[in-house]
Formats: structure tokens, sequence, C-alpha cells
């Protein structure tokens, strides 16, 4: 399913957070998005999940105004994992990746020997089933992250928003995060804050920078050093990769 930014523009207050952005991500490719802190990147997949109305424009989902659609229908369509969720409620690490098969029931929803296989499928994949019976709460950092991937992944969205997931993670729970999400083969939309995640995940690359589209194309050809040099404010240079395309070196550290 591909998903559409028309012209979107976002205003808070006398602020404006996004000017007239558009942009097409296509069925089945990677995107991520990319600029420093408060260039938008967040903001544009909020609207796209609902969480932010855009003060212009509109996003469609397979063609739809996700506006338009109802709870249950945008969520059929868009699987969401924010960096952040509230962790205030007596639910166990299983019964907070059944939510993910909610817009899939009916009736009261109880939870059909499908929904249960699926669940645990998606527990294995992130290797949460371990602590799965713990209540949320009272999960590390580490193993909630794992809880709400299973329970994106158990949502079988056509198209899923990474939302600065990475943001609290170890070095190996963002590749495992990538790797598994972008294995999936749906399409799939990540704000990053590593360009060489991007490198290696993603497909194409948007760049923002204080709100605008800057770039927008294959992560190879956009993630040269000259432009993220000039909108990262970093020193970096593109060595060769031996397992094949290249990453950047940076020469003095910065927060993006």
């Amino acid at each position: 399913m591909n998903l559409e930014f028309k012209n979107i523009t976002v205003d808070m207050g006398q602020r404006r957070i996004l000017d007239n952005v558009s942009l097409r991500v296509e069925p089945g490719t990677v995107t991520g998005f990319i600029g420093p802190n408060g260039s938008g990147k967040s903001t544009l997949l909020k609207t796209a999940y609902r969480v932010q109305p855009p003060t212009q424009g509109a996003v469609f989902a397979g063609g739809k105004d996700v506006a338009s659609l109802s709870s249950v229908e945008a969520a059929r369509r868009i699987a969401v994992m924010a960096q952040e969720i509230s962790s205030d409620f007596p639910l166990t690490g299983r019964e907070v990746a059944m939510l993910g098969r909610v817009p899939h029931q009916r009736g009261f929803g109880a939870d059909s020997p499908r929904d249960i296989e699926i669940v645990e499928t998606a527990l294995v994949e992130v290797g949460a089933q371990k602590f799965a019976d713990r209540t949320f709460s009272s999960l590390s950092g580490g193993e909630k992250q794992r809880i709400l991937l299973a329970r994106v992944l158990a949502q079988e969205s056509p198209v899923l928003i990474l939302d600065e997931p990475t943001n609290h993670a170890d070095l190996g729970f963002q590749h495992e995060l990538l790797h598994l999400v972008t294995a999936r083969g749906g399409t799939t939309l990540a704000a990053l804050h590593d360009v060489n995640l991007a490198l290696a995940y993603c497909d194409r690359v948007a760049v923002l920078q204080a709100g605008k589209l800057v770039a927008h194309g294959s992560a190879t050809s956009v993630l040269v050093p000259d432009l993220v040099d000039e909108v990262l404010g970093v020193e970096s240079v593109a060595l060769d990769d031996p397992r094949g395309g290249h990453t950047l070196s940076f020469r003095r550290h910065t927060h993006l």
C-alpha cells in the first residue's frame, strides 16, 4: 500500500513546523526520514497516523484520506511504533502485544486461535516470550520496545510507521528491529537519527530541514557528505563498506 503526503503544512501557535511538504512512499519500500532535531520529521509522521492533524494538506493511505477513516480502518492500514507510550496500565506484555489484533476482531473482541498464534509468533520473533507474562510497567526499556515491536508486527497492517523507535535502544536491538520490520515486505516509514542505519536498511530517504523537504531519493544518492554535512552540521566522509555499499564516518559528533 502506498502512502502519500500532499502539501502538508503544520502550524503550532505562531510557529510553522512543516511547510508544504509533498512526498509519495511507494508500496513495499522502506523510507527513512532524516533531519536535525526540530526539522519536522516526527511531526510529518504524526500527520499520517492522525496524532497531529495538518493545518493544510492531507495524507492518503492506499488512496484514502486518513482523516476520513474510522479508527479501525486506519489501524488496519497503518501500524505505529512510537518512541513513547504510557505504561500506566495493568496489562502483561503478552496482553499489550495482543492489542495489535484489536482492529481485526469483531464483537466483544475475544482472542481467536489465529490471534493467539499470530501474537505468539511475533513474541518469538522479537525475543520477548520469556518476559511476556510480566506486567508491562515492570519491564525494562529494551523489553518494552520488544513488546511494542511484537504488537505492531501482530497488527499485520500494510503500512508500518516507526516514529524514532531506536532512540533508547542499544545498537544490537536497533539493527534487529530494522531487520525484522524491513524483512516483512510492507511499506515502512522510519524517522531515524543514525544516517548509517538509513544507508543500511532504507531504499529511499527524505531529508527535512526547518520544516521543508530538502531532498528525496535513493539512500545512496541522497546521503552523501555534502548534503549530510550541510543539513546535520557535521563533518563526514564516505567509506566503502566491505559488505557492499558505503557508510559515513563522522569527524566530530553531533546530535541529529
